[in-house]
């Protein structure tokens, strides 16, 4: 059976808004517990919501929220000395964006070995699994097609991305 567009996405955005509050209650529970109290995270969500970056994400149904709630739990399980926990996370977060693949020479300029070498080993193994799931043509096919989206830049009022602002500014 077939799931309708507008199941799908209204399924996505309770996900997506799922994600986010968990990415902005994880960063107050963390990184800055203020914001924890009623009043000053009701002003938080309020502005948040409101904020351009938000309703395009909500239109467009866009999963940047769905990693990035998984690279912020990565970042604080590794804080807390949970590494390998951290790795996973941002290595299920990079198999998708390449983004946080990133965090692997911050992990190594910060002394998080663990951290590090949990990345790149559960990378490793995403990568594995993929080229046993779907073989070598296939795999080579998906690669060539990713390097060559890569050399396209879209110019659009609402790309966000820095690249596309560096580009449309100079």
């Amino acid at each position: 059976e077939h799931t309708s567009f507008l199941t799908f996405n209204r399924v996505f955005v309770a996900v997506t808004l799922a994600s986010m509050a968990s990415m902005i209650a994880l960063v107050a529970w963390a990184w800055a517990p203020f914001f924890l109290r009623p009043i000053p995270m009701a002003i938080l969500l309020a502005g948040f919501s409101l904020s351009q970056p938000f309703g395009y994400a909500m239109f467009l149904t866009q999963t940047h929220a769905l990693y990035m709630v998984l690279v912020v739990a990565g970042l604080v399980l590794a804080e807390r000395k949970w590494e390998w926990s951290g790795g996973l996370l941002v290595a299920l977060a990079a198999a998708v964006k390449l983004t946080p693949a990133a965090l692997f020479v911050y992990w190594l300029a910060t002394r998080r070995w663990k951290a590090a070498a949990s990345l790149a080993l559960f990378s490793i193994a995403l990568l594995a699994l993929t080229w046993a799931a779907l073989g070598t043509p296939l795999l080579r096919a998906y690669l060539a097609n990713l390097h060559r989206v890569s050399d396209v830049l879209l110019f659009a009022e609402n790309n966000q991305a820095f690249a596309a602002w560096l580009k449309g500014y100079f």
